[in-house]
């Protein structure tokens, strides 16, 4: 008996060393600095033609068949960032990379439905899956969490959303908010409508 006492003993305290071994490198690996190109601003198209007065009139795609055009955040409207913020992830200011309430009444729901209908990913996390393609599953999820932290650890808030922003799907191959702008409202991301702004954040949930 005091053999078996002493295996388990013996036993749980390798588990509890693998377990913080494996949370001191986790950690320190969320502290390392990030790879160089990793923010790099998306691809963007290979010609913009504008009227007289500089008004865009037609963009052809990137090689990669996408739209993207950079926008810095100061130069984005106010609205366009609080419905963004609104509709993906009410909690972006409060957390750090991960919203554990959210991932709280995801479990509650998805366990309750017996499928999926919520993933909790924070604006943070989508743009770690943007940065990183992470399959979406378990593990996926997993690495986009720890992305998250890293990216967290690296940048302030206002960098992660205009990462965010400027890379976001909204539809028709448009990647970024101020190429969507220009697609559907003929617009630029600097001077939206309430409307308009609330329509951009509403296709990041489904932009097909």
């Amino acid at each position: 008996m005091a053999r078996r006492q002493d295996r388990k003993r013996i036993g749980a305290l390798i588990v509890s060393g693998a377990l913080a071994v494996g949370c001191l490198v986790t950690y320190g690996w969320t502290w390392l600095p990030l790879p160089p190109d990793l923010l790099a601003p998306a691809a963007t198209p290979s010609l913009t033609l504008t009227d007289r007065h500089g008004a865009v009139l037609r963009t052809t795609r990137a090689e990669d068949g996408s739209r993207a055009r950079w926008l810095t955040l100061g130069e984005m409207d106010p609205d366009l960032l609080a419905a963004f913020v609104a509709a993906e992830d009410r909690r972006f200011y409060d957390h750090h990379g991960v919203d554990w309430l959210a991932v709280g009444r995801a479990v509650r729901d998805n366990a309750a439905s017996g499928h999926i209908v919520s993933g909790a990913s924070t604006i943070t996390m989508q743009l770690a899956r943007l940065l990183r393609d992470q399959p979406r599953s378990l593990p996926g999820k997993l690495a986009q969490a720890l992305w998250a932290f890293r990216l967290e650890h690296r940048l302030s808030k206002q960098q992660i959303l205009e990462q965010y922003l400027d890379r976001v799907p909204l539809g028709q191959a448009t990647l970024g908010v101020e190429s969507a702008a220009r697609l559907y409202f003929g617009r630029s991301a600097e001077d939206l409508s309430l409307g308009q702004a609330a329509l951009l954040a509403g296709l990041a949930k489904l932009p097909t």
